[in-house]
């Protein structure tokens, strides 16, 4: 099982340092050609990490896409070469030029090190939860990573484990076994935190909050912290090069889907399957129907199944895939220019 190699050197969850002391996190596996993509993270300034004598402040804190926007402002005032226009997507974004990465923290030797030698009381409690992973699952250590604050250094005593598995079939299985690791009691304090954040970050009610909180799948807690599972794929599992997908927005709908398979909805971005089951707008504007559904905001990771009827509001692209030599319309919540008003409800669940 292979997690990088020369054509995939920044892998999703890794962290990368610039020169200015600023720690962005990595989204995908595909860049632009020595180009990062990657968001801002964390800046020097007192917001509660720290590292040694340094001290450092979270810009993105509920991943809330006006977060995001805020970043890239700030990016633009501050260091406005990080800040790119991506012709596959037609949108602004961060990317951070190889020659700007001053440090690359990678997941998995992150997790190595933490197995072998825990510095501190999070490190000790992300090694842990690393072997009781193990043990019940069979997984093998060099298949588990470690990202967010603690795979850059970063200290702060409430800090959650956010633990990386790498592989579709090997992150189903660790998943499966969270509520082993979290008691009953546990389990409902971790629900009841994610529906506060939907409540907080979409235009939606308690009531679909409660059905949606049913379903987190990847969050947990173990010996009193916090933590959440992410998938990252193995190399065989990554799909497309870069310059062979392109994505135009069309603009915002409302529309009616059936998911078909939510297997790849443990990696970022969240990807389903889907059929179109109204707005036939868009068939006879376009000539094309929904087929997938992704998501960059991680809380929808995982949430839905196959048979469940969901209705969404997002942005609408059409996709041109010059390696399957297809087009088809896909459903996007996580777009910058969302203005947070995306949402997703169920409408049938299964």
């Amino acid at each position: 099982m292979r997690i990088r190699d020369p054509s995939y050197i920044f892998r999703d969850h890794d962290y990368i340092e610039t020169p200015e002391g600023w720690i962005f996190c990595v989204v995908s596996d595909i860049h632009p050609p020595n180009k990062v993509c990657a968001f801002l993270k964390y800046i020097r300034g007192n917001g509660g990490w720290r590292r040694g004598s340094e001290q450092f402040l979270r810009m993105v804190k509920t991943y809330r896409m006006d977060e995001i926007a805020y970043t890239l402002d700030f990016l633009r005032k501050e260091k406005p070469e990080y800040i790119h226009y991506e012709d596959t997507i037609k949108e602004y974004f961060s990317y951070i030029p190889h020659t700007n990465v001053k440090i690359h923290y990678k997941c998995e030797e992150k997790a190595c090190k933490i197995i072998e030698n825990p510095t501190n009381d999070i490190e000790e409690a992300a090694s842990r939860l690393m072997e009781k992973i193990t043990d019940i699952t069979g997984i093998p250590y060099d298949c588990l990573g470690i990202t967010g604050s603690i795979l850059a250094g970063l200290y702060n005593p409430r800090a959650d484990v956010d633990l990386i598995i790498y592989g579709r079939d090997n992150f189903w299985e660790a998943v499966n076994q969270i509520p082993v690791i979290t008691s009953g009691e546990n389990i409902s304090h971790v629900r009841n935190s994610f529906k506060v954040s939907l409540v907080e970050k979409y235009n939606i009610s308690w009531r679909e909050a409660e059905i949606l909180s049913k379903r987190l799948a990847n969050k947990g807690m173990f010996n009193g912290r916090y933590f959440s599972v992410h998938g990252v794929r193995l190399l065989e599992e990554i799909r497309g090069k870069y310059g062979r997908i392109f994505y135009e927005p069309l603009g915002f709908y409302t529309v009616k889907l059936r998911i078909i398979d939510g297997k790849e909805s443990c990696f970022t971005p969240a990807l389903y399957y889907v059929e179109q089951i109204n707005n036939h707008t868009l068939y006879r504007d376009y000539g094309l129907e929904v087929k997938t559904l992704t998501c960059y905001d991680t809380s929808f990771a995982t949430l839905f199944s196959e048979g469940d009827v969901i209705e969404v509001y997002g942005k609408v692209e059409k996709v041109n895939d010059l390696e399957a030599g297809e087009e088809y319309l896909n459903v996007l919540i996580g777009s910058v220019s969302s203005s947070a008003r995306e949402r997703i409800r169920i409408l049938e669940a299964f």
